[in-house]
């Protein structure tokens, strides 16, 4: 909650959260954490396009330079050890082919975890779902359970394996082209960054394939969240590693 103020103290379409009498984020009711937060103008995105991903990539490039000034350190739940163990947990239910995929790009997001990258607080799950816009602009962003401090092609990453990506998993140069040139205009790309970013592609994309996969085989009791198809991530998966 104090994460997502400080991005609406910076006008960057996150939620203002209301402070209670006493100055504090979160109060309770009956027992239960309770906040109130202001309604976000917009609709969630189920397709996209080029200008919504030239509007969120200029959006990000702002959100990723005034990251670096958040005071506090939030450490990521989906880290090297998550894809580890939930890898040991599944091995045994899934074919040989699919724990190939998981193996390779497991090497992959270790290297690129420890990599000195550029880097600062990011929200991490920007799928269209997360996003609302109206017409071809942003205008919220939601859902900050998995923000953490990590690299900012991570991020890119994520938002490009949902947002400009074709029906088999391939890039869609159009949609791909605008958002980078946007997110660019704000904060400038290293060439680092451009040379590891498919490989970011690939980490995000298991971090996704892994997670959906746990969630089919191991379903949780009582669990509201729908179970998500972890084949979209396979197929885009294997664009990535196909490009390597």
């Amino acid at each position: 909650l104090k994460l997502m103020n400080f991005f609406a103290d910076n006008n960057l379409c996150s939620p203002k959260i209301m402070l209670t009498k006493n100055n504090e984020i979160l109060t309770a009711i009956k027992s239960k954490p309770c906040s109130i937060m202001q309604k976000l103008s917009g609709k969630t995105i189920t397709q996209t396009n080029s200008k919504l991903c030239g509007s969120i990539g200029k959006i990000i490039g702002n959100f990723h330079c005034a990251s670096v000034n958040y005071n506090h350190y939030i450490k990521n739940d989906r880290d090297t050890l998550w894809v580890e163990k939930s890898i040991d947990l599944i091995k045994d239910h899934i074919s040989k082919d699919q724990l190939s995929i998981l193996t390779f790009s497991m090497q992959i997001f270790k290297r690129l975890f420890n990599k000195k990258l550029p880097q600062g607080i990011i929200h991490s799950d920007l799928f269209r779902d997360n996003v609302l816009a109206d017409k071809n602009n942003i205008k919220g962003i939601i859902d900050y359970y998995y923000s953490f401090n990590g690299p900012f092609i991570y991020e890119l990453a994520v938002i490009i394996n949902d947002w400009c990506v074709n029906k088999d998993g391939s890039i869609n140069r159009i949609k791909y082209d605008n958002f980078i040139k946007n997110y660019d205009s704000v904060r400038k790309l290293s060439q680092t960054e451009i040379q590891q970013l498919n490989n970011a592609m690939i980490a995000s994309g298991l971090r996704y394939y892994l997670s959906r996969l746990v969630d089919m085989i191991f379903p949780k009791v009582g669990e509201i969240t729908h179970i998500k198809d972890p084949s979209i991530f396979e197929r885009i998966l294997i664009k990535r590693i196909n490009h390597t």
